[in-house]
């Protein structure tokens, strides 16, 4: 658990039309601050516990369309998490890496080096 403060985007939302929700535990606050039609995170303010305030922040600075990760951020479970077709690719570069290690250092013993 990181400690601290986090602010980004617009938090002060009084008089204004945005959907808001608001979760308190313990020495934690978390304001997370929808846009007037709910499809774009526009404000988070973390205050204790700031553990992943980096991704809202991305997520409102690059002005995504959130309908698909909305209720993660509402029940504060937004996380990373790398597609599966992302990671076997990975896998797949990291095999031929290998083995193209490998033939190298095989042609470099055949050669006297």
């Amino acid at each position: 658990m990181t400690v601290g403060s986090s602010r980004s985007g617009i938090v002060h939302t009084r008089g204004a039309d945005y959907e808001i929700h608001v979760r308190a535990a313990g020495s934690t606050y978390r304001k997370v601050v929808f846009s007037p039609d709910g499809e774009r995170l526009v404000g988070a303010l973390f205050i204790g516990d700031i553990t992943g305030a980096g991704m809202y922040r991305y997520v409102i600075r690059e002005k995504m369309r959130i309908s698909r990760i909305k209720s993660h951020i509402v029940n504060q479970t937004l996380h990373y998490r790398l597609p599966a077709s992302f990671l076997q690719r990975l896998q797949s570069i990291f095999v031929l890496l290998i083995q193209y290690t490998l033939i190298c250092y095989s042609m470099c013993i055949n050669l006297g080096g």
